[in-house]
């Protein structure tokens, strides 16, 4: 029989549909991709091609080599093609006398994971993903000292289905002057549980899921990954810090350290388990300098893209989940983590 759950940290519905669920092994694609060269002479990310890019905002570096150079581990870079841009001013506007609206200021970076073309953070090293994750908290900081910021959106978007445009392995970064509603929903769940509850709604989350672990893939002496109770979609998974934590930019280095072992361990599992899917990654943080800090805890959302989203879905936003999320978990669970 199938069940409608909701997800208390977002209060969002899904539809578990066990009348057509699939099992965990029958999402594994046996699609053959083209070789990937270890080095693109046509990718603007690719080294040697710095020039083809916007001037570097931050690079971490194994060599002497200076700014837009090669020698590069990560390099942060503007979006070459930005949804908003720093070089306007954030005033609202009004239309009519009804609309509103803000001027397009914003931030929107391109963080290039590292050089090689042929890379993604399932098969990239240990030391290299490790220098992704504290170029993002490096780059969160820096922007959230702006106080036109209200909310800083780090994702990356892997394959064409989740939305990526070039191949060279890289994430994205966009800094708004607005809290959308989305977000502006969460954070009003968070409050209300807290003021019910006493407690964050994420902590209590991570000890429900440790009491009852049929739904956890792993935990770490900082971290729990495990499939959500009411999962959007096939093999959705979240990376959360055990320790209470309202903003991203607050982790400590043994944290970050700790986050990327963990997120190349979740994706190599289902880079491995269901044939190296697309998928979105969510560094899903809370607004900058906000207050009630107690009540908001961020995480990682991990979305898979081996479904489409259809009618009901976008009308509806009842998410139709064709697999459980205890098999999903069971079956990552089994997956060896890489070396």
């Amino acid at each position: 029989m199938s069940e409608l759950r909701q997800n208390r940290v977002t209060g969002e519905w899904v539809i578990i549909a066990t009348e057509r669920s699939s099992r965990p092994e029958d999402f594994h694609r046996d699609v053959i991709k083209p070789v990937t060269p270890r080095i693109n002479p046509a990718c603007p990310f690719c080294p040697g091609n710095e020039k083809m890019t916007p001037a570097e905002v931050y690079a971490d570096r194994s060599s002497d080599s200076g700014p837009n150079e090669q020698g590069w581990d990560v390099r942060i870079i503007p979006n070459k093609y930005p949804a908003l841009s720093p070089d306007v001013e954030a005033d609202w506007f009004e239309e009519a006398n009804f609309f509103n609206g803000v001027r397009g200021f914003g931030i929107h970076d391109v963080i290039i994971d590292c050089p090689r073309h042929d890379q993604t953070i399932a098969t990239m090293s240990r030391r290299a993903v490790e220098k992704v994750f504290f170029a993002y908290r490096h780059r969160y900081n820096q922007l959230e000292e702006d106080e036109r910021i209200l909310l800083i959106n780090i994702f990356r978007n892997y394959g064409v289905k989740a939305g990526a445009s070039l191949e060279h392995p890289h994430s994205q970064l966009i800094a708004t002057p607005i809290i959308p509603t989305r977000i502006q929903l969460r954070l009003n769940v968070a409050k209300e549980y807290y003021e019910i509850h006493g407690k964050c709604v994420v902590c209590d989350t991570v000890e429900a899921t440790l009491r009852s672990p049929e739904r956890l893939v792993f935990e770490t002496e900082k971290f729990i990954v495990f499939e959500p109770f009411a999962s959007q979609t096939p093999f959705e998974t979240w990376v959360v810090p055990k320790r209470h934590c309202a903003s991203f930019g607050e982790c400590t280095d043994a944290e970050i350290t700790e986050l990327a072992q963990v997120m190349r361990d979740v994706l190599y599992r289902i880079y491995s388990g269901i044939g190296d899917p697309d998928y979105n990654y969510l560094l899903q943080a809370n607004p900058t300098n906000t207050r009630h800090r107690e009540k908001y805890h961020w995480f990682v959302q991990i979305l898979p893209r081996v479904v489409p989203s259809v009618g009901f879905e976008l009308s509806s936003g009842i998410y139709i989940c064709t697999s459980k999320p205890e098999d999903t978990a069971s079956f990552l669970r089994d997956i060896s983590p890489p070396r």
